[in-house]
């Protein structure tokens, strides 16, 4: 069973890659999909966010081939906004902003990054990849990203994709000089309804943050749920405690959208027709899916 989804996620990744350059591609965001709770909550941030440390040291993935590199040493990329790849409606927040990659990870080491399992399945991904960090709206806009400010993945120095766990453990090619590593703090401690902040690239977006509630937490398993607003694109993004420690990663949530209503307002192409963020209640979900740290194993080099 566990072979079969495996090589199940491998071809799935392998079709995104091969996907045309100036074809935006879907299935790199609908991997691990989440979905809004209630009221979309989620907020913008910059580097002189109160959270400026947690924001800088929160990683983008992104496919090489979405990046050129320009006359000046610099690597741009094209303006894809969000509403130019969905069919969203125009009142959804975050519309006009551009999408880039495709999942998140965290920094927990001078040259380390944690990140979920599916986002890097198999090592030949590393080469293809580049990572940078704190991927504001402001550094979205200029369309590129300074080549100082750009790493590449180096290897995959651990990695768990398997029923049970789902995380993988990055080295990059040099140290990160524009960020510190995150302080590790312990899922188990969480208490229901105790708060918690997510920092990530909901479909590749430029870098948000919610605030939210543990909605389940078993002592002694691997997993917690937690009720933030996240999307695909989110997977392998931190989540932090009151005290700003990293107490696990986002590896699973619900439906972003409406799959079957998506597919219609495709097919018949009507004029004015959108689509709308799905919304969660306690009642119809069961939360966003984080493996806490606690089910991780970190390698020395993280010290």
């Amino acid at each position: 069973m566990t072979s079969h989804i495996l090589l199940a996620a491998v071809i799935l990744i392998l079709a995104s890659a091969c996907s045309p350059k100036n074809q935006f591609d879907e299935t790199e965001h609908r991997k691990t999909p989440s979905v809004i709770w209630n009221e979309d909550t989620r907020e913008d941030v910059t580097s002189k966010d109160e959270d400026s440390p947690l924001v800088q040291a929160t990683a983008l993935f992104v496919r090489d081939y979405r990046l050129t590199k320009n006359t000046t040493g610099n690597f741009s990329f094209e303006a894809r906004p969000l509403n130019s790849a969905y069919p969203i409606c125009s009142d959804e927040k975050f519309v006009n902003e551009n999408l880039l990659g495709h999942c998140s990870g965290v920094l927990i080491g001078p040259r380390t990054v944690l990140t979920a399992g599916h986002c890097m399945p198999e090592d030949m991904f590393c080469s293809k990849t580049y990572i940078t960090f704190g991927h504001t709206l402001e550094k979205s806009n200029s369309l590129q990203i300074k080549a100082g400010n750009l790493y590449s993945c180096k290897q995959v120095v651990k990695r768990e994709l398997t029923m049970t766990r789902d995380y993988a453990i990055i080295e990059l090619d040099r140290d990160v000089t524009q960020a510190v590593p995150v302080k590790i703090g312990k899922g188990d401690a969480l208490k229901d309804e105790e708060e918690v902040l997510s920092i990530s690239y909901p479909l590749g977006m430029p870098l948000k943050k919610d605030s939210g509630k543990i909605k389940r937490n078993e002592t002694g398993g691997f997993y917690l749920y937690a009720r933030v607003d996240t999307f695909a694109g989110s997977s392998g993004s931190p989540l932090f405690n009151s005290n700003r420690e990293l107490v696990g990663i986002l590896t699973k949530g619900a439906e972003d959208f409406d799959e079957e209503e998506l597919d219609k307002i495709r097919s018949e192409k009507k004029p004015g027709a959108c689509i709308r963020v799905k919304r969660c209640t306690d009642t119809d979900c069961r939360g966003e899916r984080y493996l806490k740290m606690e089910g991780i194993d970190l390698p020395s080099l993280t010290n």
